[in-house]
């Protein structure tokens, strides 16, 4: 039993109703108060303010004025911040899957190692923003300006990059890309790493083409390959039997 109740309960012992009345009134005020309180908290975010790790997955904050807010590891998947200003927010490895991004402004903000996986970053403003070794499989990035931007390492299986905005000086070495990713024809591909399918006769790695040549390297956080993958995987295979036997 909460503490309120007992109060409650000891209040209504004292005597008749009517001389317990007024004690009686004030614990359910306090009693509505610190639950309206601890609502508002659950869903509140600030501009400047430290919500590091905390829970808000789903939540509306469209619109809301957010800069330099922290959100470092914190649950926001689902959650819509379209509209919202993001400016040199901290957003490191924080879950933002399935969340609406779209139209926000994320310069200067860090998303280094967050979880966009079918987020919609649709004509967002992302100038000077790290989305370095960020999971961005299935998102959309339509119209999205890049410029100065940080994908390095990330994960862009699936995701639609095909008609961004800005992307002067946008970074996307070492980044992650399959059969199923749309990319706009300015971006420099020769610095990224192709997704080509399963690795032969290892289940858990994906064979990927880099400057290397082929190779395998660990399937976690990778998505099922497609069938255009495994074409693409199998084309790579004879390719690379044709030059062994030269």
């Amino acid at each position: 039993m909460s503490p309120l109740l007992i109060q409650l309960r000891q209040t209504l012992s004292r005597g008749p109703l009517p001389a317990a009345l007024p004690g009686v009134l004030a614990l359910l005020a306090l009693s509505m108060v610190m639950t309206l309180a601890s609502v508002g908290a659950a869903g509140t975010l600030t501009a400047g303010g430290d919500h590091s790790a905390e829970e808000h997955a789903g939540e509306e904050h469209s619109g809301e004025s957010l800069a330099r807010i922290d959100l470092e590891g914190a649950d926001l998947t689902e959650s819509d911040l379209s509209g919202s200003d993001l400016k040199n927010a901290n957003l490191v490895d924080a879950t933002l899957e399935g969340a609406d991004l779209s139209e926000t402004d994320l310069q200067n903000a860090d998303l280094t190692g967050a979880d966009l996986r079918d987020a919609q970053l649709e004509d967002a403003f992302a100038k000077n923003a790290s989305f370095a070794g960020a999971l961005l499989n299935g998102a959309s990035l339509v119209g999205a300006s890049l410029k100065n931007a940080d994908l390095s390492g990330s994960m862009l299986l699936g995701a639609d990059l095909s008609d961004l905005g800005d992307i002067k000086n946008a970074t996307f070495d070492d980044s992650y890309y399959d059969a199923d990713t749309l990319l706009d024809p300015r971006i420099d591909t020769s610095g990224m790493i192709a997704v080509m399918g399963p690795c032969p006769g290892e289940p858990d790695a994906m064979l990927v083409m880099g400057d290397d040549g082929l190779a395998c390297e660990s399937a976690e956080m990778l998505p099922e390959p497609s069938t255009a993958m495994a074409l693409a995987c199998g084309g790579a295979l004879l390719l690379a039997l044709a030059r062994r036997r030269r």
